[in-house]
């Protein structure tokens, strides 16, 4: 360190105090620099761990979000949460040529709750065997009220989960659903 003082007061001619007064400057200055940097180092540990803690808080609020949302569809179906929802599907001049039937959920909280947020989390969770049998049964009771009413309605297809695909028995369910509603 005293070769970098020294070679910072440099081949000038200065008495002793005009040597120590610099020698001291320059030392106080290197000092400064030192505690600048270790200050900004801490600064950045510091940063970095508000940044994970930031990080958990988020995760822990999903996880919450999820289980809440996870406990109130267990709710939704006894509570008539989940409606039917109809999109017409159209060739390529724009004619109509089925009607899709889609889930969704109106939470009594929340509102409407996107379907790629509960889906997903019913497939995780089994509850998608109860939405998709919830589903089914909604849509052939209203198929057999149309024809009730004499309403035509045409095509209608409606998404089934690969989970319920998996574990269900699906092709008996459909023809005891036809068979249950009268529907031809």
């Amino acid at each position: 360190m005293v070769d970098v003082v020294a070679a910072m007061i440099g081949g000038e001619d200065l008495d002793a105090n005009q040597q120590k007064a610099r020698k001291d400057k320059a030392l106080a200055e290197e000092r400064d620099k030192r505690l600048a940097v270790k200050r900004l180092e801490e600064t950045v540990v510091q940063l970095e761990a508000a940044v994970e803690s930031s990080k958990v808080a988020v995760m822990q609020q999903e996880a919450e979000r999820r289980q809440l949302l996870q406990n109130d569809m267990r709710s939704a179906l006894e509570n008539h949460e989940f409606e039917l929802h109809y999109q017409p599907v159209v060739d390529q001049t724009g004619r109509a040529v089925k009607v899709e039937a889609l889930v969704r959920w109106n939470h009594p909280e929340q509102g409407r709750v996107p379907p790629d947020q509960f889906i997903p989390l019913a497939e995780e969770t089994g509850q998608i065997l109860e939405v998709g049998v919830w589903l089914m049964e909604s849509l052939f009771r209203q198929m057999a009220d149309w024809n009730a009413r004499g309403v035509p309605f045409g095509k209608i297809s409606m998404n089934i989960s690969s989970v319920q695909l998996a574990r269900d028995t699906l092709a008996k369910r459909l023809l005891e659903l036809l068979n249950k509603f009268s529907i031809p």
